[in-house]
């Protein structure tokens, strides 16, 4: 493994840059053979600065190969977030064999363009940026897609606290279309939109996801609006309540899904931090991950249209030595897996909660530190606490609890829990729920508890597998 991805604190089944900043994932999309991930990179430290594009490719979304940086800052400023489409009809003119074009923000707002005739190895900059001038404010993150009705364009792109739509014929000549706005989120911009179809049976629904603030952990998250694209604009069918979050953790942010991939999922990465204190978190020669793949799904509930999601099925093969326990009484106050130890690994557990009043685990335990993950059953609450789960003083905003209101699966609680070194997501019941969130344990912070409060509890099945790291040849 190379010496840099052996840091204290750093992921080791999770994408993080080689050194420096990393913030958005962007710019996703299946071309050639290869899935592309671009990223918002500062190249000279490790905190927010110039920003440019990082690049990475893989054949599968797990294992990635870093490549140079894609686009640089130029003459006009710093290239921010934005997306890549693959131009194969020449609408633009950029090549007649077809090119990928990254459409993306300015630092000074404005919309830009560059393009690539080499499987996104070189970028050249169109030279009549910019495409759309800045119209003051926050205007940024243009997501791009081809629309088969329409023979154009069209681009959903944040400003202010509301998407703005626009067309094009060319991607280079664009006039905008429409407006889509909500009752939440008025207190600060909205960023990073995405807009994408699911089928069910005869029924097409548009999703549109959104990052912005007043997430149920109390800083930034990822919403999804669920409605119809008419071609000018995005209409939503309701206005989703507290459970229109992708994630109820704090770390889960600026998420988009891959574009032109083989199959139909879609799949979903986003920046596995918050802005509040981003920039604090006590990691060496490297700030910023991003989550796992995640495949979501929509479903038709009584309560309305919902998003699930799903750790993307590849991740299996990273999986290592197993130990598995079944059809076991947990007594209150016992832990039945004292001496398993580890921070790299992916657990399983169905789990029924009978007398308890409270179920739950603990992770990167140490003699002073723990991350607790908890369901208690009066409540009908699983929450994921991080109060005392290590390094927790290096900002005033990072301790504190996430939680998601959860229905047990008949008598059981379903999780699927992937720990990672500072990483920690947590997807309950199949993914009707996900907890994201980041810890910096002690040192000594290698244990593992499964836990009943209150009365006796039944471990019904338990998986654990150490999981392989992703960067055993990086250079």
């Amino acid at each position: 493994m190379s010496p840099n991805y052996q840091e204290r604190f750093r992921p080791r089944f999770h994408f993080s840059p080689q050194q420096n900043w990393k913030n958005d994932p962007h710019g996703l999309i299946y071309h050639a053979d290869e899935y592309h991930l671009f990223y918002q990179h500062h190249a000279h430290d490790s905190v927010w600065g110039p920003m440019c594009w990082g690049h990475a490719v893989s054949a599968d979304r797990v294992t990635w190969q870093h490549l140079p940086i894609a686009i640089a800052p130029d003459e006009i400023g710093g290239i921010w977030t934005g997306c890549v489409v693959d131009d194969r009809r020449n609408t633009s003119g950029f090549s007649a064999d077809g090119a990928l074009v990254a459409v993306h923000s300015y630092e000074d707002q404005s919309v830009g363009l560059a393009y690539s005739t080499d499987r996104g190895r070189t970028w050249q900059r169109y030279p009549g940026n910019p495409v759309i001038p800045s119209p003051g404010g926050n205007f940024r993150d243009p997501q791009v897609f081809w629309w088969e009705e329409s023979q154009r364009w069209h681009m959903a792109i944040s400003c202010e606290q509301s998407i703005h739509f626009f067309a094009s014929v060319d991607l280079r000549d664009w006039q905008k279309t429409g407006e889509f706005t909500a009752a939440m989120g008025k207190d600060a911009p909205w960023e990073v939109p995405d807009i994408f179809y699911f089928d069910l049976g005869e029924q097409r629904h548009w999703v549109l996801l959104v990052s912005m603030k007043g997430a149920p952990a109390g800083g930034l998250g990822v919403r999804y609006f669920v409605g119809e694209f008419d071609g000018q604009t995005f209409h939503t069918q309701d206005e989703l309540a507290e459970d229109g979050w992708l994630d109820f953790g704090p770390d889960n942010y600026a998420g988009s899904t891959w574009k032109d991939t083989p199959d139909s999922r879609r799949v979903y990465l986003a920046w596995m931090n918050d802005w509040r204190y981003a920039e604090s978190v006590p990691t060496q020669v490297w700030r910023g991950a991003a989550t796992i793949p995640r495949e979501l799904e929509l479903v038709e509930t009584a309560q309305g249209f919902r998003i699930i999601q799903r750790p993307l099925s590849e991740l299996k093969q990273l999986r290592g030595n197993k130990n598995q326990w079944r059809h076991t009484s947990i007594a209150a106050g016992e832990n039945l897996i004292a001496n398993i130890r580890g921070n790299q690994y992916e657990l399983c557990l169905q789990l029924r909660p009978r007398a308890a009043t409270e179920v739950g685990l603990h992770v990167l335990k140490g003699c002073n530190c723990e991350l607790d993950i908890r369901y208690h059953t009066q409540q009908e609450t699983l929450s994921v606490n991080r109060m005392n789960s290590g390094q927790v003083g290096f900002h005033g905003d990072f301790p504190g609890i996430a939680s998601s209101k959860i229905n047990l699966l008949g008598e059981t609680l379903s999780l699927q829990i992937f720990v990672d070194h500072s990483l920690v997501e947590v997807f309950a019941n199949q993914g009707e729920a996900v907890i994201s969130m980041q810890v910096f344990p002690d040192e000594d912070g290698e244990g593992l508890a499964v836990y009943a409060r209150g009365g006796d509890a039944w471990l019904e099945s338990m998986d654990f597998w150490r999981m392989k790291s992703i960067w055993e040849t990086v250079d």
